[in-house]
């Protein structure tokens, strides 16, 4: 039985404070003097650390961590060990920053790791990684406190690529995203890893774009790739995300980033002209298309009710950049003054015929529309 002492408490690939059993050549030992003898506290205080520390910084010093191996520490009446309001070790740090005139600080260097892992250490093995990913996830929210996010919602083609590349053009930050596409000339706005992220929470549980599924708990993996995505978003003071996947995957997103200021924006379309242009993309027939419209929009308005969304209708040409000026303006205080926006191009708009819809997705789309940022015709 063995688990991680307090100075290993991160686990294996994080920086320890000390070892128990430090090897090193003669002359290694000999530069460093050994143990520093004005360390006079009961149980040495942090003369051990301080060891360890000094051997890390000799030059050549390298540091080679044995895999699946531990020190044993006997049961005792310990100065440490019983020191429960850590009164002595406030002692040690003080005695510590006396002697060598700085704080104590675990050394950060990159260890080489030697040895091998048993089915025995399977459990500490994967502790230890949740604690290396933990951390990573935790440096990575603290990098984009205090900063905006907006997430961009809305059906598949539903103008949302086009509701994305308007907002970039206004200054939110969308990262490295695609900007050309066989059915999106100027590209679907995505973040690549955000769109690889989303599917792979949907077929973790047997779904898919077409086949969505709401997902309210992520599973601990999925947050950890998330933390790899959050850098690129370091210092920006507005960044957004556009992925139609978000409708159901948002829940792990707010969780994570529970501390960011949200704003949510949507692209409303037409359920004829998307199920056409699904139809003329991936050869989903009408019916289907027009399920899935419904599928996701109602997702929205269930959003809707639980959040502030400002829609915009992709449809409404005469007032679509006085709509994303609006918003822009309002939600995002970029104050905009009406700026013409040009990433909307009403020629690159496809399968744009309307046909009759089911009364259960009129209605729908028709709290949609009701829903829309109002704007004054000009």
């Amino acid at each position: 039985v063995s688990s991680f002492a307090g100075s290993s408490n991160n686990g294996w690939f994080q920086s320890i404070g000390e070892s128990n059993a430090l090897f090193m050549t003669k002359e290694m030992w000999m530069e460093l003097d050994g143990f520093d003898e004005k360390f006079v506290s009961a149980g040495g205080g942090f003369a051990n650390l301080d060891v360890y520390v000094r051997a890390l910084e000799l030059k050549g010093s390298r540091l080679i961590s044995l895999l699946g191996e531990g020190s044993f520490h006997q049961i005792h009446g310990g100065i440490t060990t019983n020191d429960k309001d850590n009164k002595n070790q406030r002692a040690f740090a003080r005695e510590y920053e006396r002697i060598r005139n700085k704080k104590f600080k675990r050394p950060n260097n990159k260890p080489i790791y030697l040895g091998s892992v048993t089915d025995n250490h399977r459990r500490q093995l994967q502790e230890s990684t949740n604690r290396l990913n933990q951390k990573a996830l935790s440096r990575a929210k603290s990098k984009v406190n205090h900063t905006k996010v907006v997430f961009i919602l809305g059906m598949h083609r539903s103008g949302t690529s086009c509701l994305a590349g308007s907002l970039r053009q206004l200054g939110v930050y969308l990262g490295e995203v695609v900007n050309e596409s066989p059915f999106n000339r100027k590209g679907n706005q995505e973040k690549p890893s955000v769109y690889q992220l989303h599917e792979s929470l949907l077929n973790s549980v047997g779904a898919s774009w077409d086949k969505p599924q709401l997902i309210k708990n992520w599973p601990t993996e999925f947050k950890y790739q998330l933390a790899n995505i959050l850098p690129e978003f370091e210092r920006q003071l507005i960044w957004g995300i556009k992925d139609p996947r978000l409708l159901f995957t948002i829940d792990g997103w707010l969780e994570t980033l529970s501390d960011l200021d949200f704003i949510f924006v949507a692209s409303l379309r037409h359920p004829s002209k998307v199920a056409n242009s699904l139809n003329a993309r991936d050869g989903l027939s009408h019916d289907m298309g027009l399920n899935l419209w419904h599928i996701y929009n109602k997702r929205l308005i269930d959003l809707s009710e639980k959040f502030k969304v400002d829609i915009v209708n992709f449809d409404d040409v005469q007032s679509y950049s006085q709509q994303i000026n609006e918003f822009a303006n309002h939600s995002l205080n970029l104050n905009c003054k009406n700026l013409d926006l040009d990433f909307y191009d009403g020629g690159l708009i496809n399968n744009s015929e309307i046909s009759s819809i089911p009364d259960d997705i009129r209605e729908t789309y028709e709290k949609l529309i009701e829903k829309c940022i109002k704007v004054k015709r000009k």
